[in-house]
């Protein structure tokens, strides 16, 4: 889809809005506009090898426009309804040799001249996601464009200027009371920082996996189970057709104490390689222990990740693993690696400041081993985030995020990384 196409989608959504704000179909339909400007630079810290040349930087700058608009459900025993997505990116900077922060789209073209890393990225792309939803009493059943929310065995990429998204159809129920039940099959990705469908496959990021034979379906199920108020179960199934089957357990307590209040979050997944095993021999088990504590304005946070098997950890390209390690730079997944991480929130409303919270993080694993390498790994990830949020006036809603993050691995090069991320919604519905 073109610039102009999603310009005529956007203004056309809003045309439609105003004229047919009466409808019954658009009663309970809600529609913003997110506007969101992104910087993102990536500084590797040191050359592994003089023989073959590394991109020693990635530095982009772009911005993005959001047009959502999420009808209500027409008047009957069952309720149609529509969910519209529209989306604008803008390159403001970026340079052959910058390229690749994932903001943007990247040409494949070799430049004559310049490293085999260099790449241009295009001007501005636009995406459109279009799903249809049919709702009967407490059961939705969505086609289209999904992005599925919460899902422990898919959990997409939202961390660039759009967000990834699939194609497929999702099923939730909410009919019994207390369960939470989910199940779906999703055939196509589209990757944040493109405009095109392109096949499944496993992720291979980080030597975790040396092949990624494309697949045509991942297809998930499982619920949520809340025992009581403060205690919830969950298990899920998810399989990449021909690549591998996942199993999900998950834990949640919440209990008072004192004057503040404890959660454990414990997870577990066991994967093993299915079918044809495009990706290869599969054999994971993965542990998280994770406790927090909440006083006032503090936040506490300790955990614990173990990780058992030959191979890492398995998801979709370009998605993310369902673990409290999921942090800017790594993931710590890899075979038989043991992580454990400290964390630190505050918000300065104890302060008399609303909106402004810092987040501190620190992880360190060991123990990983990687094929072919008889040495023990290690990697270390220091994460810090400030974020204000304008409370009320005329900019309410206004949103800046300064993040920064510093990796270093015995496995690959150290990354300084800083994202400025600038963002503002205007509801209109």
């Amino acid at each position: 889809m073109n610039r102009r196409s999603a310009i005529f989608v956007l203004s056309g959504l809003t045309g439609m809005m105003a004229s047919a704000a009466h409808a019954e179909f658009f009663q309970d339909a809600k529609s913003d506009l997110i506007l969101q400007n992104y910087y993102f630079d990536s500084d590797y810290r040191n050359e592994k090898t003089a023989t073959r040349p590394q991109q020693s930087k990635k530095e982009e700058w772009a911005q993005g426009a959001t047009l959502n608009f999420n009808s209500g459900y027409t008047e009957g025993k069952v309720g149609v309804g529509l969910d519209v997505s529209a989306m604008l990116g803008a390159k403001l900077y970026s340079s052959a040799e910058t390229s690749g922060t994932g903001l943007l789209p990247t040409s494949t073209a070799t430049l004559a001249g310049e490293p085999s890393y260099a790449h241009h990225s295009k001007d501005g792309y636009a995406r459109l996601g279009i799903t249809a939803k049919v709702k009967y009493e407490n059961n939705i059943l969505k086609y289209g464009t999904l992005q599925p929310d919460n899902l422990p065995v898919l959990l997409p990429n939202t961390a660039r200027l759009f967000p990834q998204t699939f194609r497929g159809w999702s099923f939730e129920s909410t009919q019994l009371q207390d369960v939470n039940f989910r199940m779906g099959r999703i055939d196509r990705v589209m990757q944040r920082d493109s405009s095109d469908y392109t096949d499944l496959g496993i992720d291979t990021g980080y030597t975790r996996y040396t092949q990624s034979r494309p697949s045509d379906a991942f297809s998930y199920a499982g619920l949520d189970y809340k025992i009581s108020p403060d205690v919830q179960a969950s298990y899920y199934f998810s399989q990449l057709k021909d690549t591998y089957d996942q199993h999900y357990l998950g834990l949640k307590v919440t209990k008072p104490l004192g004057q503040g209040k404890f959660t454990s979050d414990l997870r577990y997944f066991n994967s093993y390689d299915s079918g044809q095993a495009l990706a290869g021999s599969i054999s994971n088990q993965m542990y998280t222990s994770s406790f927090s504590y909440q006083l006032k304005h503090h936040l506490f946070n300790v955990g614990y990740q173990k990780v058992d098997g030959s191979e890492a950890l398995p998801y979709l390209k370009g998605a993310g693993p369902y673990t409290p390690t999921t942090v800017m730079v790594s993931y710590f997944i890899l075979p038989h690696e043991s992580t454990w991480w400290l964390r630190y929130d505050y918000n300065f409303a104890g302060i008399g400041l609303p909106g402004l919270v810092l987040s501190n993080k620190y992880l360190h694993g060991s123990n990983a081993k990687i094929s072919g390498n008889s040495a023990e790994q290690k990697e270390w990830e220091r994460d810090t985030e400030l974020a204000y949020i304008v409370q009320s006036g005329k900019f309410k809603n206004l949103s800046l995020r300064l993040r920064q993050a510093s990796f270093r691995s015995s496995l690959d090069r150290g990354i300084d990384q800083t994202r400025v991320i600038l963002t503002y919604t205007f509801h209109l519905k």
